[in-house]
């Protein structure tokens, strides 16, 4: 068995037993970038890194890596490549979005300065001097306008403009509505008092039997005779019943749409 067979045959066992001794020999080399090996670790990279070509350049690059990954991690590349990136990868819904949220950023900053309330009055002062005092302004008339409306009695106007297009003034229509109005409130009130007076005087006649029946019922209590009291009980539920009886025709009679509906009935028959 020549050398390279030998060798193959370890990689083999190792490879089948606790694994290939290149990726425990690369994990100490990345390891010993950072910190320092313990002894047995290094002796056993040493060993391994003198017989195997692949590990040994792998262990150079690593030994000259940290140097460029130091200065790369100093240089500033600046804002301008930071917009530059991200215009290029952001689509333009998004950039727009971003630069409407800056501008959003910037004026909650001018407003939060003290001087913002004094400077935001002088602007709109300016604006509207040019707006209604400017000479060449289309707006210059609106404030005299506005004035001599501000200044003109709206009852005059009204009563002119209705002298000249209607065939009576709003004095007159109000006059006519009021007496209309008037005539039929005083119409109702009449009949309402009437009806109220004539309800009140069929219920104290209905209920002037109550009067003598109470005062038997008395009696009867005082002197203690059941018959006597069962019977004024009852006539004074008669009388009761009496007295609701009269309001409830009384109603009926002195009501205008049940005396229209009765007229209507009597027709129809």
């Amino acid at each position: 068995m020549n050398d390279n067979q030998r060798e193959r045959m370890v990689q083999g066992v190792l490879a089948r037993t606790i694994g290939s001794p290149c990726g425990r020999a690369r994990a100490l080399i990345s390891a010993q970038s950072d910190d320092p090996l313990e002894k047995v670790d290094t002796s056993l990279l040493s060993g391994h890194t003198a017989h195997c070509p692949s590990c040994r350049s792998f262990a150079a690059v690593m030994a000259w890596l940290p140097r460029p990954l130091v200065e790369l991690a100093e240089v500033d590349p600046g804002e301008a490549f930071t917009n530059a990136t991200l215009r290029a990868m952001l689509p333009w819904r998004q950039r727009v979005a971003r630069r409407l949220r800056n501008l959003g950023e910037e004026w909650m900053a001018l407003m939060r300065r003290p001087r913002f309330a004094w400077e935001a009055a002088y602007i709109g002062a300016a604006i509207i001097g040019l707006l209604f005092a400017a000479p060449i302004s289309p707006l210059r008339d609106v404030p005299g306008e506005a004035l001599r409306v501000a200044q003109a009695n709206p009852v005059q106007a009204l009563v002119e403009v209705s002298r000249r297009q209607l065939p009576a003034t709003v004095v007159n229509w109000g006059d006519a509505a009021w007496a209309a109005t008037g005539e039929r409130a005083g119409t109702i009130t009449r009949n309402w008092r009437d009806d109220l007076w004539d309800r009140l005087g069929r219920a104290w006649n209905a209920g002037t039997p109550l009067g003598p029946d109470t005062a038997e019922l008395g009696a009867s209590l005082r002197a203690g005779r059941g018959n006597r009291i069962r019977k004024a009980i009852d006539q004074i539920k008669k009388d009761f019943y009496g007295i609701g009886t009269e309001l409830a025709t009384a109603s009926g009679r002195n009501n205008p749409h049940n005396q229209q509906d009765s007229s209507g009935e009597r027709h129809g028959c």
